[in-house]
């Protein structure tokens, strides 16, 4: 070895120096919502409803844990207009606001309730209140008309949504072509409705 490479090297580490660039996590942040809202351009959407915790992740920048994986519990909205959305664990929530000052406060990060797929019956109104304020935020967002993409959600949930007026449609390929890489060669196709 020619050369002492410790002095020299970047080391990309998780630990912020002063003296070294490394990984840009404000970059990083941007540039996964900019793609989420590429593909929402490139399609029909107007705004796409997460639930799936990667898709959360991916396009939010939050995170709570695994132990909170996949329980159809937490929520997102992207839209093309408006500030990323996230309903949460109440305590999530407010840690969003506190972790990313500069994207969450408290009109955008709230606490939210589907039902914890299934274990809070209909009845309750939890699905139906979410679907309103959904249905609320798109029209602030001057979205109302434009159909809402879905990645993964309850029964439920689907349906309030149409309940409350909202033409729902496959979200999850939005997400696909989102995540992958750009030299992939991913098509962009409009998002057909469910019935053709």
């Amino acid at each position: 070895m020619d050369e002492f490479p410790v002095a020299t090297t970047p080391s990309p580490g998780l630990h912020g120096v002063d003296w070294e660039n490394r990984v840009d996590f404000g970059r990083l942040r941007d540039y996964r919502l900019a793609r989420v809202r590429e593909q929402l351009e490139a399609s029909d959407l107007g705004a796409i409803l997460l639930f799936e915790t990667s898709n959360i992740r991916y396009a939010t920048s939050t995170h709570i844990g695994y132990w909170a994986f996949n329980k159809g519990e937490r929520y997102a909205l992207i839209s093309r207009t408006g500030p990323p959305r996230i309903w949460d664990f109440g305590s999530a929530a407010k840690a969003h606001r506190l972790q990313l000052p500069q994207w969450y406060d408290e009109t955008n990060s709230v606490g939210g309730n589907t039902g914890l797929q299934g274990a809070i019956s209909p009845a309750v109104g939890l699905q139906r209140r979410a679907a309103e304020e959904l249905r609320s935020v798109l029209k602030e967002d001057g979205l109302a008309d434009m159909p809402l993409g879905v990645d993964v959600a309850e029964t439920t949930v689907f349906l309030e949504l149409q309940r409350a007026g909202l033409d729902v449609r496959d979200g999850q390929q939005v997400m696909r072509r989102s995540t992958r890489s750009r030299g992939s060669g991913a098509a962009r196709t409009r998002t057909s409705s469910p019935t053709g």
